[in-house]
């Protein structure tokens, strides 16, 4: 049966970051009062788009979600929170505005998915396996979904095809197809290119430069700026190819708690890369450099690598012992490489972690005086003659009273952020975090967990939900029962507290 396509009304919402309890569930959360403006109802599918992103084919970008409300102290602010993968399918970032509107949907007959990374391994009859995790996502063929595996492993997945076409619902009958390497029928004389063994990538290259100039009909295409777009993914930055580190796959929803910092991250670092023009309009600069301090395990790192990923650009990552050298001008010419590389390949943040090994207070003894030279050299390209466009420093230290006092003035370090120790509602989000996609026993009380880690830091809580998902997993296999029967009760985490 064909799917009707109805012309629904579409209004324009700003986009929130999403639940964590909702990340990879296609929801899509929206006020209450917005379900009768758009005809729609509770777990209805909703279209989004965005006007402004553009596909290969000059279409735009689309996700697929099913409509929840919002929780009563989210509503009233003309939003709609959806998680990053739907953000990543529509192509849009948290704050901007997207178009969201009813459309028709049908129960999933069949699918067709592939991998996109490596790590687990699929068989043919894994897809039952599947239906039953994917239970109640909405898709799109072209899009992008999350499976989550027992012990929060995640794979995602693209989704090659649907039957029927359109927007679908996976359901336990769902018939999942793992698309792996296709195998070509070699030819009965010569060598073709399909009795190469792998190279796929290589061979594509190497017929493109041999075989398409021969090509008379070469002559006759024209470049498109779509061509433009995607020739960039396919091109790292040449400044980038000696540090370039790839971008974490950290959401903000990721991070539980420290709303406050996070926001401020928001607008000192996504802000001015994303909307240079506003910034531009108003004649305000751009901070240079945000500093964020506090003991180990309070989430600094976590932080630095969600809003890399958010903001979607260049980053380099640096530890700070490993520009020092023990040859003099080499700790100082590591410096300035950095910052080098990251002007040239601007916008980009630089993240230094450990920052004040590499920039302590001057005056300590030293007969080499590299730490000396060395700071003279941050400050210089910090503050120097020539401004730093394009660049956002980032800077995590546990010791904060260690640092040279000319890095924390305004101008430098425009924003010295503590970050506080989890309260009782952060801690319970980070229990919500950690605990997403694990099979729960209905005594597992997070709000009563969270009373009993008092003082814990996320890195704590996060060691406590693993040593609860072992003893419940040791104690499956001392019983010898089906794996896929295990429950993480209160007593597995009441365990790991001790």
């Amino acid at each position: 049966m064909t799917k009707k396509k109805v012309k629904n009304k579409a209004l324009v919402l700003k986009v929130a970051e999403a639940e964590s309890k909702d990340v990879g569930r296609g929801i899509a959360r929206v006020d209450p009062k917005i379900f009768s403006q758009i005809k729609a109802d509770v777990g209805d599918a909703v279209l989004i788009t965005s006007q402004r992103s553009l596909g290969q084919e000059g279409k735009n970008k689309e996700a697929v979600a099913r409509i929840m409300p919002l929780y009563p102290e989210d509503r009233g602010k003309n939003i709609v929170q959806i998680d990053g993968i739907a953000r990543e399918n529509a192509k849009v970032g948290i704050g901007e505005r997207i178009n969201i509107q009813k459309i028709l949907y049908q129960d999933a007959d069949a699918l067709i998915l592939s991998p996109l990374s490596a790590g687990l391994e699929f068989q043919e009859e894994d897809g039952e396996y599947l239906a039953q995790i994917l239970d109640g996502t909405p898709v799109l063929k072209g899009g992008k979904i999350r499976a989550t595996f027992f012990g929060s492993k995640t794979q995602d997945f693209f989704v090659e095809d649907t039957h029927p076409e359109g927007a679908v619902l996976i359901k336990p009958f769902t018939k999942i197809k793992i698309k792996g390497a296709v195998r070509k029928d070699r030819r009965a004389v010569g060598t073709t290119y399909e009795d190469i063994g792998g190279l796929e990538r290589e061979i594509q290259r190497i017929r493109e430069m041999i075989e398409l100039p021969l090509n008379k009909k070469l002559l006759e295409l024209k470049v498109t700026m779509d061509n433009f777009r995607e020739a960039l993914k396919e091109v790292e930055p040449s400044a980038l190819r000696e540090v370039f580190t790839e971008i974490p796959n950290v959401k903000w929803e990721k991070v539980g708690g420290l709303e406050q910092v996070k926001q401020i991250l928001k607008e000192t670092i996504e802000w001015p890369l994303k909307h240079k023009e506003a910034f531009d309009c108003i004649k305000v600069a751009p901070h240079k450099g945000i500093l964020l301090y506090g003991p180990p395990g309070w989430g600094k790192t976590l932080l630095a690598k969600a809003a890399a990923s958010e903001t979607g650009v260049n980053f380099i990552s640096v530890k700070g012992p490993e520009l020092l050298s023990k040859y003099i001008g080499e700790s100082e010419k590591g410096v300035r490489e950095v910052f080098k590389k990251a002007k040239q390949a601007s916008p980009c943040i630089i993240f230094f972690d450990e920052i004040d090994s590499l920039v302590p207070k001057r005056g300590a003894a030293s007969e080499s005086h590299v730490i000396e030279r060395v700071v003279s050299q941050f400050l210089s390209e910090l503050d120097g003659i020539e401004e730093l466009k394009g660049v956002i420093v980032l800077g995590a230290t546990n010791r904060i009273d260690m640092i040279d006092p000319a890095f924390l003035r305004p101008g430098r370090f425009d924003f010295l952020l503590e970050i506080p120790k989890p309260d009782l509602l952060s801690r319970l989000e980070i229990f919500k975090i950690h605990t997403e996609g694990k099979p729960l026993d209905l005594d597992a009380e997070l709000n009563y967990l969270a009373k009993q880690t008092e003082g814990c830091t996320g890195s704590d809580i996060e060691l406590i939900c693993k040593k609860a998902a072992i003893c419940a997993l040791r104690e499956n296999l001392s019983k010898k029962q089906d794996y896929k029967k295990i429950k993480i009760s209160f007593k597995h985490f009441n365990t790991a507290l001790q």
